[in-house]
């Protein structure tokens, strides 16, 4: 199979199940998160397949986790805001309790994926590091945080304002971009 007849059979996949999405999966309680995550994966298959570089497992499994995470959170955000009339599109469908299992579940997928990508030999041969575990507790601190904002301090809404919204959160983050970098480069 030629570059052009991947690209253009990972395009067609993701076309279909966006139209699926849009047309009825969208209302479907856990289905439509996950082919929100499964279509964050077909880009970076696509992306690979352009670049003419296969992604790593590690890649597809975070951006995967993460793509599930930020669905379920604005899912549970929107439960938080959905007026007493039902109105939501389709959000009000899932049951707090199995929205915050599920969040805490991602969560808890994406601590350990991270930790052992950390200590993954090969990760760290290619990074050119074997300090990059030393990134894990702004991992850790970053989560934690944000379940603090969203359960605690129910200040739960699309986690990308929470980031841009709480000034400790955005400097966990800012932190472990420039720890990797200074770890990587140096």
């Amino acid at each position: 199979m030629t570059l052009d007849q991947k690209f253009t059979l990972i395009i067609l996949l993701y076309l279909t199940l966006n139209a699926a999405y849009s047309m009825s999966l969208k209302h479907i309680p856990v289905i439509d998160v996950a082919i929100i995550a499964i279509g964050f994966i077909l880009r970076i298959y696509a992306g690979g397949v352009l670049i003419g570089i296969a992604p790593s497992a590690w890649i597809v499994t975070m951006a995967g986790l993460l793509a599930l995470f930020l669905a379920l959170a604005k899912r549970r955000g929107r439960n938080l805001t959905v007026d007493e009339g039902g109105n939501g599109s389709g959000y009000q469908q899932y049951p707090p309790a199995l929205l915050n299992i599920a969040i805490f579940v991602t969560l808890g997928g994406l601590v350990i994926g991270y930790i052992a990508y950390s200590i993954d030999t090969d990760v760290m041969a290619r990074l050119g590091s074997d300090r990059i575990s030393y990134t894990i507790p702004f991992v850790v601190v970053g989560i934690s945080r944000y379940l603090q904002l969203d359960f605690l301090k129910e200040r739960s809404s699309d986690p990308t304002i929470l980031l841009f919204s709480d000034p400790f959160l955005l400097i966990v983050v800012l932190g472990w971009i420039a720890t990797l970098a200074v770890l990587i480069y140096s």
